[in-house]
């Protein structure tokens, strides 16, 4: 009897587990619990220059960068956006900016799209930074690059693309961000960027194409460079000054060849010949 006993309460226990989890099994309980959905946390902060690529003494100095600072400085509320397959923007969360321009997202649904973060300065937009790939299972934990005038024009032209009618799926978000440095930003905004840095990425996608054995995308690259991309962006938040920004850039741009060849099934000269060809497409534009 002990034993009969002791089979039925691990039978119930086990179906009240099961239960949680959303499973329906004959003789537990009627109340169903949907499973808990994975969750992960987005942390960031406010950089301390207008930029983090190719920052030189003037573009830190510039009255673009020094106005966009301070406006930053004020940011008092960050919030968590993604775009959806109707390229829509959905808010996720909100979150302080604390004194020292931190802030975090915790228990966030993951998704696989960009995120974009905005932060506000009593109610106005500030500063936004886009987050590539979004949180996902393995990487629950993120952080963004740091929020600049920069990355907020790496937002204006992501927008601009798809007012354009470019879908969020059909953009490699981590080529924009590399593509507009500091200086681009300092001189332009992100609408009058986006169609050259278009271009740019096309002509990119064509070239390795042509170079690997299947079809490319621009998933399919952004996948491949995204772990380097994430190694970036935390080497970006913990960079004190110019120099060690300098260091954090030229270490991603040496993991890129080998991540695309690893990615992409490419030869090792492909980065390296289709970024020739997007130059080229981008100093085409300029001419034009």
């Amino acid at each position: 009897m002990i034993h009969v006993i002791r089979s039925l309460a691990c039978l119930r226990a086990t179906c009240l587990a099961l239960t949680l989890w959303g499973a329906a099994l004959a003789g537990c309980d009627d109340v169903l619990v949907e499973p808990p959905l994975p969750r992960g946390t987005l942390s960031g902060r406010v950089a301390d220059l207008p930029g983090n690529q190719a920052v030189a003494p003037w573009v830190a100095a510039a009255p673009r960068g020094l106005d966009w600072l301070a406006g930053a400085v004020q940011a008092d509320e960050a919030v968590l956006m993604r775009v959806d397959l109707g390229q829509r923007e959905e808010r996720l969360a909100v979150a302080t900016v604390s004194a020292s321009g931190l802030f975090a997202f915790e228990r966030i649904p993951l998704w696989r799209g960009p995120l974009i973060v905005q932060l506000r300065a009593r109610g106005a937009v500030v500063g936004e930074v886009i987050v590539p790939g979004g949180l996902r299972m393995g990487a629950e934990s993120v952080i963004a690059a740091p929020v600049s005038l920069e990355t907020t024009v790496e937002a204006q032209a992501f927008r601009a693309l798809i007012a354009a009618g470019v879908r969020p799926v059909e953009i490699d978000v981590v080529d924009l961000m590399a593509r507009i440095t500091a200086p681009m930003a300092i001189g332009a905004d992100g609408a009058a960027l986006a169609m050259p840095v278009w271009e740019a990425q096309q002509a990119y996608l064509a070239a390795l194409d042509a170079l690997t054995p299947g079809p490319v995308n621009a998933r399919a690259a952004q996948e491949a460079k995204l772990p380097a991309w994430r190694g970036l962006a935390i080497e970006l938040a913990v960079a004190q000054g110019a120099p060690e920004l300098a260091v954090a850039w030229d270490a991603f741009e040496d993991q890129v060849p080998a991540a695309i060849a690893l990615g992409l099934d490419a030869e090792p000269e492909a980065h390296g010949v289709a970024s020739a060809m997007a130059l080229e497409a981008m100093a085409a534009r300029g001419s034009q």
